[in-house]
C-alpha cells in the first residue's frame, strides 16, 4: 500500500479498487477525529472525517459543525524517472473549531496538488 499522506500532508499515493484506510487522530483539548478513506478506482479516492474537541475528559463536548471530506484523483502515474502527480480537494481543518472566528486551529489543506515517489531500499 502507498502512502497517502505524509505526517499530516497529502501524497500522491492512492488506494487501490475497494481499498479503504480508517483511523483516529488525537489532539489537544480532549480532541478526537475520526477519518475513512475508500479506493473507488484505482486512481480516485474518496474519504469523510468527523470529530470533536473534549470527546476525552470532563469538559463539554463540542462536536465539529459539519464532517469534512476529501477527494483525490491521480492525474500521472509514477514511473522510473517520474513521481506520481494527484490533485484533490480536502475541506477537514485540524485541532479545535472556534466560532467564531468560524475556522479551525489549522485551516484545510483546500484544493491541493501532490507529487511524490516511492522508493526501495
Amino acid at each position: 500500500m502507498e502512502p497517502t499522506m505524509l505526517i499530516d500532508k497529502p501524497t500522491a499515493g492512492m488506494l487501490k479498487r475497494a481499498g479503504f484506510l480508517g483511523g483516529l487522530t488525537m489532539y489537544q483539548s480532549g480532541g478526537v477525529l475520526s477519518y475513512i478513506s475508500v479506493g473507488v478506482w484505482d486512481r480516485f479516492m474518496f474519504g469523510i472525517s468527523y470529530g470533536g474537541t473534549n470527546i476525552l475528559g470532563q469538559e463539554r463536548t463540542r462536536m465539529n459543525p459539519l464532517p469534512g471530506v476529501n477527494i483525490k484523483i491521480r492525474i500521472i502515474d509514477e514511473s522510473e524517472a517520474l513521481p506520481a502527480i494527484a490533485i484533490g480537494f480536502d475541506s477537514q481543518g485540524r485541532d479545535a473549531y472556534y466560532d467564531p472566528p468560524d475556522r479551525y486551529s489549522i485551516k484545510s489543506p483546500g484544493l491541493f496538488a501532490a507529487a511524490s515517489k516511492n522508493y526501495s531500499f
